[in-house]
């Protein structure tokens, strides 16, 4: 059961003593049906997708697939022999050539053998990569913490959109957690090799190179652009140089900015802009710089510890979802392995209560189903509001992001483990580092080894949701 000292946290004493019994069967009862109800949801999803080929993103995916089987160019038109009706002439594959790779074991299976393949293969990336983030953070093997977890999982919408379009966000999550976690632990030149292998596949997620060159991070970065350059030698030896020309011509191309799963800002100005596109799409453009530069600007300090690399990765990769002029809403899950690193110190007390609003705010515009947002886009009032509900979210997850690494890098839990751990010798150490020796390419490493082995200590000491022991 949930503990009346975790009730506390979010509840005054007094309630917790008079309700708590109740708010526990509550959220118990809550629990169980999000379970019985979302499981049943994403079983029909699955099925509608392995039954209807053309109503999905996976379809793309392996028409492509098959078109590269036959020697087509993977950006033509889709030949009438496959029998498949799509409502353009191109399928719009907006992934570089290279990503071919990946879809190449449909070449020989039917349309719903690979889909069970890339479905139950997506699944695995997601649990490994749910492993790697309990781990990380050392939350404790509970059956019922995980059911709470699930639940939390199962019904939020970007988790959603990603099973009802089939799309490749459990191939990305789990490189990008790699990466976060590789971070984590001051080994830099192994998250820009897994950095650099996503944004090769998604380009809004070159954001990343920028900033690892602020944070004066040269062996992440070189690692990160040599990844890209082997994964393009590799597309360009196997598919032409010519495919990533015909690629090229496909982005420019796109006209679908204004869907209601588009939480970019460029999402939001052509709902709300329904007409002069042009104009629509140069201040898409002026505002998505804007965020972008805005990010970078705010992040440029060197994370000082694995809690100030949750909050800057956090923060860029928000930050390139709302600069991208297309960014989807099903690649929200990208952010597990920060976001929670957010939350848990948060959740834990290593930053300050005001946060909490923002975050449950954005929180709920995030469960709110694709189908209720997208009703709302008959006048521009409602499409700007109601109808960019998950645009407004990410916003409010990216100001937040990047008020709480500024004030973090002031000095506010330096440490990694809360203002009342900030004196410590390894927060004193850190201060002298960043403040006098960051001329060497060397010290933000060194700060961020010896940050994560002090806050595993730490961790371990405090437990979870606990308070720290006293060791005098």
């Amino acid at each position: 059961m949930i503990a009346d000292a975790t009730l506390r946290r979010i509840l005054p004493a007094s309630t917790v003593a008079l309700l708590g019994d109740l708010i526990r069967w509550c959220t118990w009862a809550g629990v169980a049906v999000v379970w019985a109800s979302f499981a049943r949801a994403y079983f029909n999803l699955w099925v509608k997708t392995a039954t209807q080929p053309g109503k999905n993103d996976y379809s793309i995916f392996y028409y492509t697939a098959h078109m590269v089987r036959d020697g087509l160019p993977m950006y033509g038109p889709v030949p009438a022999a496959y029998g498949f009706k799509w409502p353009v002439e191109s399928l719009g594959n907006l992934n570089p050539p290279h990503f071919a790779l990946l879809t190449a074991p449909f070449w020989y299976l039917s349309y719903q053998q690979a889909f069970v393949l890339w479905l139950a293969s997506g699944l695995v990336c997601l649990v490994l990569s749910l492993r790697i983030v309990w781990q990380e953070l050392q939350y404790p093997r509970s059956l019922r913490l995980m059911l709470v977890v699930g639940a939390a999982v199962l019904s939020f919408a970007p988790f959603v959109l990603v099973a009802s379009t089939g799309e490749l966000t459990y191939f990305l999550l789990l490189p990008l957690t790699l990466g976060w976690r590789a971070a984590r632990r001051g080994r830099w030149g192994a998250a820009g090799i897994w950095l650099g292998a996503c944004a090769s596949v998604k380009l809004f997620l070159l954001l990343f190179l920028p900033w690892l060159l602020l944070q004066r991070r040269w062996r992440a970065a070189a690692a990160f652009v040599l990844t890209i350059a082997v994964m393009v030698a590799m597309g360009a030896a196997l598919f032409g140089v010519d495919s990533y020309w015909q690629w090229r011509k496909t982005l420019a191309i796109i006209g679908w900015w204004g869907l209601p799963m588009n939480a970019s800002f460029a999402g939001l100005v052509h709902r709300v802009w329904t007409t002069g596109a042009a104009n629509a799409q140069w201040l898409a453009a002026v505002g998505g710089g804007v965020i972008a530069v805005a990010t970078l600007a705010c992040l440029r300090a060197p994370a000082a510890g694995p809690r100030q690399v949750d909050t800057g990765m956090a923060g860029v990769l928000l930050g390139a979802l709302l600069a991208s002029p297309l960014g989807w809403a099903y690649y929200v899950p990208l952010l597990l392995g920060p976001l929670l690193g957010c939350l848990d110190a948060l959740w834990r007390g290593r930053a300050g209560r005001w946060w909490w609003p923002a975050v449950v705010v954005a929180g709920v515009f995030l469960y709110v189903p694709d189908e209720v947002i997208g009703a709302w886009h008959k006048v521009a009032w409602q499409a700007g509001t109601v109808g960019s509900l998950y645009f407004w979210a990410l916003l409010l997850l990216w100001v937040t992001a990047l008020g709480w690494y500024g004030r973090r890098q002031q000095g506010f839990e330096l440490s990694g483990e809360g203002p009342h751990h900030g004196g410590d010798a390894i927060g004193h150490r850190a201060e002298q580092l960043l403040a006098g020796q960051q001329e060497l390419a060397g010290a933000p490493e060194q700060i961020d080894r010896e940050h994560y082995r002090h806050g595993q200590s730490r961790q371990r000491e405090v437990g979870f949701g606990g308070s720290a022991r006293c060791s005098h």
